[in-house]
């Protein structure tokens, strides 16, 4: 189809419509005929296209030019600022308003009586509470430095072997840092040294084990009259024992009465602290305090510093005093713990406490303690060499025994010596008055024997009769 015969095609579709509608108001029936003869007169033929599809007409594309729009600028708007004038006004007074005080009667409030509750008691049963044992802590006792120093005082006494009693020559004696040795015949003096109630006695001899006395030193002038307890005798104890061998192997002693020392190898120090290889000499004597103690030669008194710093009497169950030397005869020391084993006949605790003696403050210091073995023995270790001593610390307070020492002749022993001599344990009166009076703390609920040193003469007594135990607190005259 040509573009003239659409136009045709066209006019009359529109030509058509119109007549239709005209028709259609006036009679619905002949419009359905006429609709049928309009449309079959509106087909338009094509021969080339099946029934139903369309041509598609093509058409060229519109192409829009975009348009040039210049910027619109403006001046700037410029705003001058208004001056404003201040406002001032006078200022508002405002008057106090006098208030009357309002006065009210008191409010008494009758006390209200309450009746007291009672209620019952309350009973808390105890917890028993096990004890906590922990490991001792080793603590190496620090070296006094002692000076000596001088005064109106002088002191004497006799050092003398313990088995035999014979005077042992060069004995080293040493009193508050002043230092002398004994003659041939075992005596020593220090001259104008200074008055000490409480003087600490050491005693240093070859082969023989150290040990300690604490006396009392008056001023005393020779060539007076004057009675002094200055005058000390004094007993030594060879070593019970000695083995030699290599640093590096240990050492195990176990002797027939239950004593046993036990020294690992390889743990010995020089006085520097450096580790020690090659000979190593162990010396050591032990006493079971037990058997006879007036017989045994304590180092110190029964008394000594507990682990919370208080001063506690004990009695002992046995002591040992370990030396350690290298091959030229120094002393040696450890780094690890030296095993003990005590026999401690009559003990019955679990444990008991490890108490070692300071020679420069002559006090034993409680350290570690030993525990109860299956054959009744105590075992426990030990941070250092020295003197050892296996000690129960007596809580109760103790007794007091009061007596007076008379000579031969009845008169008074002043100054003299008194020792309450128990099973394990020795008190001491350093003194006895003009009168001869003395007053000794003991053990309680401990019988004892009582021992007396005249300083004068040189002699020593014996009250042979046994005293009854004094009862804790307990004041006993005799």
């Amino acid at each position: 189809m040509n573009l003239s015969t659409k136009k045709s095609f066209l006019s009359l579709l529109i030509a058509t419509a119109f007549l239709t509608g005209c028709q259609n108001e006036q009679n619905s029936t002949s419009d359905n005929q006429a609709s049928t003869v309009a449309a079959s007169t509106m087909a338009p033929k094509n021969t080339n296209l099946p029934y139903g599809r369309s041509k598609k007409i093509a058409a060229d594309p519109i192409v829009v030019e975009p348009v040039a729009i210049e910027p619109i600028v403006a001046d700037p708007v410029v705003v001058e600022p208004v001056a404003v004038e201040p406002i001032v006004a006078d200022p508002v007074v405002v008057e106090p308003v006098a208030v009357e005080p309002i006065v009210t009667d008191p409010v008494v409030v009758e006390p209200v009586a309450v009746e007291p509750i009672i209620t019952d008691p309350v009973v808390v049963e105890p917890v028993a509470i096990e004890p906590i044992i922990t490991d001792p802590v080793a603590v190496e006792p620090q070296p006094v430095v002692v000076t000596c120093v001088a005064g109106n005082a002088n002191t004497e006494g006799l050092v003398a072997d313990k088995a035999t009693g014979a005077g042992l020559p060069n004995v080293q004696v040493n009193i508050g840092g002043c230092t002398t040795t004994t003659d041939a015949q075992g005596f020593y003096k220090l001259a104008n040294i200074t008055s000490n109630d409480r003087a600490v006695v050491t005693f240093d001899a070859a082969g023989y084990a150290r040990s300690s006395a604490v006396i009392q030193i008056d001023q005393y002038l020779e060539g007076t009259s004057t009675i002094s307890p200055n005058y000390l005798e004094f007993a030594l104890e060879k070593y019970t024992d000695t083995n030699t061998g290599d640093s590096q192997n240990e050492m195990n002693w176990r002797v027939a009465y239950g004593f046993g020392l036990y020294i690992p190898g390889g743990i010995y120090t020089d006085a520097a602290g450096n580790a020690y290889s090659g000979q190593v000499t162990a010396r050591r004597v032990y006493r079971k305090q037990a058997e006879n103690s007036k017989d045994v030669a304590f180092p110190g008194t029964y008394r000594g510093k507990n682990s919370n710093g208080a001063i506690v009497p004990f009695v002992s169950y046995g002591f040992v005093v370990i030396d350690l030397t290298d091959a030229n005869g120094s002393a040696l020391g450890v780094s690890d713990n030296i095993t003990l084993t005590f026999p401690a006949t009559g003990a019955t605790d679990d444990i008991i406490p490890l108490w070692y003696y300071d020679y420069d403050r002559g006090l034993w210091i409680e350290e570690g303690y030993a525990q109860l073995q299956a054959d009744n023995s105590y075992m426990g270790t030990i941070s250092h060499p020295g003197a050892w001593s296996l000690s129960k610390p007596v809580d109760t307070p103790a007794g007091v025994f009061r007596g007076r020492i008379l000579n031969e002749d009845g008169t008074p022993a002043g100054d003299v010596r008194v020792h309450a001599v128990g099973d394990n344990w020795v008190s001491s009166d350093l003194s006895t008055e003009a009168d001869g009076s003395f007053e000794i703390e003991v053990i309680p609920d401990s019988s004892f024997q009582l021992e007396a040193y005249n300083y004068k003469d040189k002699y020593k007594a014996v009250y042979n009769d046994i005293i009854p135990a004094v009862a804790s607190g307990e004041i006993v005259e005799d």
